[in-house]
């Protein structure tokens, strides 16, 4: 991965992001509806992150807070599952 990759759109509703290169840990700058936002994150969490955003949002058009609260829930329900597997693993472990 290059120390700098960005994936820039015109409109102020899309999501921008930069990734840079900060020592051992990489800088996600977000940009959603013209508010940015500044994560500092550890490189293969930056890289799954990037691959994760570009999922669940579009980086060359707008992005509606619908979309937005479309990819939290869906990342919550991830989560929900992943929670209750190791429920169900822990269960048959002890």
């Amino acid at each position: 991965m290059p120390k700098e990759m960005a994936l820039k759109t015109q409109n102020l509703s899309a999501v921008e992001l930069d990734f840079k290169d900060v020592g051992m840990s990489k800088k996600v700058k977000f940009e959603i509806n013209g508010w940015s936002y500044n994560i500092l994150a550890e490189d293969d969490f930056a890289d799954y992150l990037k691959y994760a955003i570009e999922e669940d949002f579009a980086t060359n058009s707008p992005n509606s807070k619908k979309a937005i609260l479309l990819a939290y829930i869906k990342a919550k329900y991830q989560l929900f599952e992943q929670d209750e597997e190791i429920e169900k693993i822990l269960a048959r472990i002890q």
